[in-house]
């Protein structure tokens, strides 16, 4: 069964987030806060068409429901070496700091300009992505830079037989 309307049909948000205090629901709100439903049922599930403009006109039933989950791509990061044969290969502490020493710095500005979108969230999304922003996200980075001293040898070590296995793993499996 379905419909199709001349005019859009009516975006409904998931209010459940704004609603609890559960973690979870409330870090899912904000992450989705973006992502409508346009047509529910009872027993079986729909499928709503969204076109280039994001508007839904059509939505059916559909016995078995499919998703198409689009692909994460990870972000570009200028100037730090992420690739794991060669933080396995690192020498020493400075060689380690070259490598990986911008991260924090773009890390840092990448919170900031989350920080920006503050102003346009609801009270209790903008309280989550505060938490998020300005313990988790910071503490993290000032935990990477608490590190950054990476002189001890031990550190070098670890990283050295941790990815060594890894790289060995994905070279075979290249053939």
């Amino acid at each position: 069964m379905g419909v199709h309307s001349a005019d859009p049909l009516i975006p409904r948000p998931n209010l459940k987030g704004q609603a609890t205090e559960e973690w979870d629901e409330r870090v899912a709100d904000l992450q989705y806060r973006d992502v409508y439903e346009y047509s529910v049922a009872h027993g079986i599930a729909t499928h709503s068409e969204i076109d280039g403009e994001g508007t839904c006109h059509p939505a059916r039933t559909c016995w078995i429901p499919s998703a198409e989950v689009e692909l994460v791509a990870p972000a570009k990061i200028l100037n730090v070496e992420l690739r794991m044969d060669a933080l396995a290969e690192l020498a020493d502490g400075p060689a380690a700091q070259k490598a990986l020493g911008p991260f924090v710095k773009q890390y840092r500005d990448w919170i900031a300009d989350q920080k920006k979108v503050l102003p346009s969230l609801t009270p209790k999304s903008r309280e989550m992505a505060e938490i998020l922003l300005d313990q988790r996200a910071a503490t993290t980075a000032n935990r990477i830079v608490a590190s950054a001293p990476l002189t001890r040898p031990i550190w070098m070590c670890l990283m050295y037989w941790m990815n060594r296995p890894y790289q060995e793993d994905r070279h075979r499996s290249s053939y």
